[in-house]
């Protein structure tokens, strides 16, 4: 509802600027699919089917929907149709639904919504669905089960620094109060009062009339307190020189540096400190000020702190160190190198969960800790937990590709380490299905015929993957990768032949007879190492079929009827991340494309980044959809997607690249369909590398070090860098096109 110079002005301070289009939007209802550019702009789609990036600061809200909710589905099969693209698209099936009520199993993070209608789920753009206003009917619909609800990815342990802006809370409401009470000739409230106002002279004068109760509270607090709340530096040494006492609590027995800490002021902290305050001071919680200051994210006084002995390795009433919290609050890198890498810092300290530093900072994939600590305390890296895992398990069951190259190759952990079922990293990789860091441990030479109590090795377990105790799991099993895992084992040498302790082989165990051959031809060729190599010697998948000479690709068709057991388990690993986001869509075929040259060119680029950026593992490999138009197919998988035409369908929203998004559904959006209105994906292989926040006039990714005229670039430009679903690629050998899909 801005007036159009407004809005206009609005725009052209926002990263897609103004359209004339866009007067059309003034006082219409719309709604937010993608939020753009950390939150500043957001992607709104109207009824008509208009797209429009919208300056979020022009937007008013009229409804947010939540988990639970009872709405409506639109009823127009043609309006919903053409809203759906790129929202989960659209299949006859769901006109059941059209017009009737459901409820809201779950919100996706880009925004669309699960709603069950009767017994069925179905993903649902926002603006597909209404709230529903009568109260009466909403009560009518079932209830979701707690079974059934999804809740979003939200960490848990931030949780666990609540109390922190609680008490903050109160003791600015406190500041508040005081601020608009009226003066008092004499007494506490009159101290207290000139302190949270800042006023030095008033402060001085009933000093010197009541020497002797410079330390009397109102509500509990001081003017010590307050003022280093504040920040009011003068007030403090004036206090601190007057006899205050710098340790005396208030009634959650938080004191003056406590106070500082809350208020993010080091300057105040300072001269508490030279004054003789306890940096280690507890309060009820058992926090010290070291707790408070990292939960605030202040390097600033972590670091004042730091200086004048706080104990990094000090634990709370949860257990937790401020090295802990660190980690869990996603601290900078000041924070936490100041924080764990302080020879105070004992790392084997645990936690209330039984994780000590490193192992948390793998837990939570934060890289930058695992780091410092390494660098501080090698003797770590193969400490075990009661079960037996140790850092390395933690990365290979949670996929943590990057920190467990870090493990190998910096902190030189034990690779071949067992718990206390004899599990290896590689069987435990191997049970969640994680191939990526399955090639790391291959490539640092663990054993690979390793086997757990039951006698099971990583071949046997590939075929009989098993849960892991949610303590060490945070990401969950990637399915339908038994092809990449059996094939890039049996390259590695593993042995078809070693029995368990039931008598049985990784052979026996699999009753297609079509992969018991592939297997054992596989098998064969890496004892005899006669494995199919480009002219560069760059490795050919095992499981790429035969092309003549002078092919330049071929377009391979994979079986999803179970004609060909390698083949359909291939097709099934693709189908399945597809439909993940685009499961009303119905798949009409898959191939697999083979193209040597581009193959080469991309590996030859993976090795490089991985070389730049810590070893095997590190190059930020991502599999990504591509929409495409249906005359670009033949050209795309005979020379590869092409940069140089970014733009020409989609925008350069985040640079002049190629684009790719993690959700099938977004890259929905820019398929279009052929003749017999089919429409047409790849699934690619990108090499993402450092990623930078795009922006519309980047012809190549932005220099890390914007001030160093010779910095190295950032490999790609992304839509979020917290949470990345779109990245612009802008080198060609960055990526290959493995899967080309066909669908409705």
């Amino acid at each position: 509802n801005l007036a159009l110079d407004n809005f206009k002005r609005l725009q052209e301070d926002n990263a897609d600027g103004w359209k004339d289009s866009m007067k059309e939007c003034i006082g219409e209802l719309g709604t937010i699919v993608q939020m753009l550019f950390q939150g500043k702009s957001c992607r709104v789609q109207y009824m008509n089917g208009k797209i429009e990036n919208i300056n979020r600061a022009a937007l008013t809200r009229v409804h947010t929907f939540t988990q639970g909710e009872a709405v409506t589905i639109l009823s127009d099969s043609t309006k919903v149709k053409e809203l759906q693209d790129g929202h989960g698209g659209w299949n006859d099936d769901m006109k059941t639904a059209l017009g009737k009520n459901g409820r809201i199993v779950r919100i996706d993070q880009d925004g669309d919504i699960r709603i069950k209608v009767e017994d069925k789920t179905w993903i649902f753009s926002p603006v597909c669905i209404n709230p529903m206003d009568n109260q009466a009917v909403a009560k009518e619909i079932p209830a979701i089960p707690p079974a059934e609800c999804v809740d979003s990815d939200v960490d848990s342990d931030v949780a666990d620094t609540q109390s922190n802006d609680v008490a903050e809370a109160i003791a600015q409401l406190y500041v508040d109060m005081l601020r608009g009470m009226p003066g008092h000739s004499e007494g506490a409230v009159s101290i207290v009062q000139a302190a949270g106002q800042g006023d030095l002279q008033a402060v001085k004068d009933w000093v010197k009339n009541n020497p002797d109760k410079i330390d009397q509270k109102i509500e509990g607090k001081t003017a010590l307190q307050i003022a280093c709340y504040e920040g009011y530096v003068d007030i403090v040494r004036f206090l601190l020189q007057n006899k205050a006492n710098p340790d005396l609590k208030d009634s959650e027995e938080d004191s003056p540096l406590h106070y500082s800490a809350f208020g993010m002021e080091h300057q105040t902290m300072v001269e508490l400190l030279k004054a003789g305050a306890n940096a280690n001071i507890v309060n009820k919680g058992k926090q010290t000020p070291l707790h408070i200051a990292v939960g605030k994210k202040s390097p600033e006084c972590v670091k004042v702190l730091m200086r004048h002995k706080a104990d990094p390795s000090f634990k709370d009433s949860d257990g937790d160190t401020p090295m802990h919290d660190a980690i869990t609050q996603q601290c900078s890198f000041e924070i936490i190198e100041a924080v764990l890498g302080s020879p105070k810092a004992r790392h084997e300290e645990n936690n209330s969960k039984g994780f000590n530093v490193l192992q948390w900072a793998v837990m939570k994939n934060a890289g930058p800790a695992v780091n410092v600590i390494i660098e501080k305390n090698k003797s770590v890296v193969n400490e075990q937990m009661s079960e037996g895992f140790t850092a390395l398990h933690i990365a290979a069951a949670n996929d943590h590709v990057e920190i467990a190259s870090a493990l190998i190759r910096k902190g030189e952990c034990n690779i071949n380490a067992t718990d206390k079922d004899k599990r290896t990293p590689l069987i435990i990789c191997v049970s969640q299905g994680h191939t990526r860091i399955m090639e790391v441990l291959i490539a640092a030479c663990c054993e690979v015929n390793a086997q757990d109590n039951s006698g099971n090795t990583a071949l046997h377990v590939a075929q009989m993957k098993k849960s892991l105790p949610g303590l060490i799991q945070m990401k969950q099993e990637d399915k339908n990768v038994g092809t990449k895992i059996i094939c890039a084992l049996l390259e590695a040498k593993a042995d078809l032949y070693i029995k368990n302790e039931e008598g049985r082989t990784p052979l026996d165990l699999m009753e297609d007879e079509t992969i018991k051959h592939f297997m054992i031809m596989l098998s064969e060729k890496a004892k005899a190492a006669k494995f199919q190599t480009t002219q560069r010697g760059v490795m050919i998948p095992s499981d790429w079929v035969k092309m003549d000479r002078g092919e330049q690709y071929k377009r391979v068709l994979l079986s999803s009827d179970g004609g060909n057991g390698m083949m359909e388990k291939e097709y099934q690993m693709v189908a399945e991340k597809f439909k993940k986001t685009l499961g009303q869509a119905k798949i009409l075929q898959i191939e697999r494309v083979q193209n040597p040259y581009y193959w080469e060119c991309y590996q030859l680029k993976k090795l490089r980044l991985e070389q730049q950026y810590g070893g095997s593992g590190c190059s930020n490999e991502k599999e990504l959809f591509h929409g495409t138009l249906p005359t670009y197919v033949d050209v795309i998988c005979k020379d590869n997607l092409d940069f140089r035409l970014a733009g020409e369908r989609v925008g350069t929203l985040f640079g002049k690249g190629t684009y790719f998004a993690i959700d099938a559904k977004y890259s929905d959006l820019y398929s279009q369909v052929d003749k017999e209105k089919n429409k047409f994906m790849f699934l690619v292989k990108v090499l993402c590398g450092k990623c930078a926040l795009g922006d519309t006039k980047y012809s190549r990714p932005p220099p890390v070090d914007p001030k160093n005229p010779t910095s190295e670039l950032y490999d790609c430009c992304v839509d979020n860098v917290d949470n990345p679903r779109v990245f612009c690629v802008f080198d060609r050998n960055q990526y290959y096109p493995q899967y080309l899909i066909k669908y409705k």
